[in-house]
């Protein structure tokens, strides 16, 4: 589904009259409506709209490239095999296909094998602080699945020529089981099972961004990414995943996005402070509000932060 960007979208009037009870950092003024909100979202969505008009030049090629990479069955011979009864119908392979697969399977072997990144002191003194050093990060490897976000990079890079993998920290949130039990003389009298909502594990994780929705500085070379004005994406996410992140204090997120509404309400009945992600990070909103706290609208986030 494709996503349109636009820099004409007018700020709900009732989310401009609610009022939160905090401060946003460094002197900030991000509320929705006043003037230096709008004036930061203007720029980031013309900014977000020069890299898409660029970088669509280019989908009408990838999808044939899509086309090209795909394995099939043509349909004159499937229904030959099923006038015949035959469950083993041949599948016709392109070869750009089959070296696609050759080069990530070389890929794998070559760069998958544990531990993942290896890292060597310069002296002696640096042996053991490598060492654990490796074994953290190949634990969060581990956790995280990175080895299947770099498959995915490969592929992606091998097929249109650029394969985007932020590095993200990810807090994965869960209950906890604890057994409690009570002895005396070492001898258990009671045992109490409590459960308790916390932090299960953290770390680095890699991420895996469509080349779709990627919204590079065009200016310069797919590489330099660090000499760009600007970097960006397109995610979809949920209100209920959003709110999530709002209960866990996800401040970094602060001025970096902007949410755009992909269900056109444009003039809500109400609005649920508790659920809107918007006013809490201070952007701009596009009208959809949590009436009843029974909804789930999908809603595009923009994050487009200066690496």
């Amino acid at each position: 589904m494709p996503v349109e960007l636009t820099t004409d979208m007018p700020t709900s009037s009732q989310l401009a009259q609610v009022s939160y009870d905090y401060d946003y950092p460094r002197g900030l003024d991000l509320k929705p409506g006043s003037e230096f909100h709008d004036k930061l979202l203007a720029k980031i969505l013309r900014r977000a709209n020069e890299s898409a008009t660029r970088m669509r030049e280019r989908h009408s090629a990838w999808r044939d490239i899509e086309r090209t990479l795909t394995a099939y069955i043509p349909p004159k011979t499937k229904r030959e095999a099923r006038q015949k009864g035959d469950k083993t119908m041949p599948v016709i392979i392109p070869a750009s296909y089959a070296t696609l697969e050759t080069l990530l399977t070389y890929m794998v072997a070559a760069f998958l094998q544990d531990p993942i990144f290896r890292y060597y002191g310069t002296g002696p003194e640096d042996t053991v602080g490598a060492l654990l050093l490796e074994r953290v990060v190949q634990a969060q490897c581990a956790k995280m699945k990175v080895g299947l976000s770099l498959h995915t990079q490969w592929r992606d890079g091998f097929a249109y020529g650029l394969g985007v993998t932020p590095l993200e920290w990810h807090t994965h949130m869960g209950y906890k089981r604890t057994v409690k039990t009570r002895s005396i003389f070492g001898k258990v009298v009671s045992t109490k099972r409590t459960r308790k909502y916390g932090v299960l594990f953290e770390g680095n994780r890699l991420g895996n961004v469509d080349p779709f929705l990627y919204l590079p500085d065009t200016s310069v070379a797919v590489q330099d990414v660090q000499d760009g004005e600007f970097v960006g994406w397109v995610d979809r996410d949920n209100k209920i995943r959003l709110f999530q992140n709002i209960c866990r204090k996800r401040s970094q997120w602060l001025g970096q996005a902007s949410l755009v509404s992909s269900s056109g309400q444009d003039d809500p009945d109400s609005v649920c402070p508790q659920h809107l992600y918007a006013g809490q990070i201070g952007i701009q909103y596009g009208g959809m509000v949590c009436s009843g706290c029974d909804k789930s609208d999908t809603l595009s986030l923009i994050n487009l932060a200066k690496i």
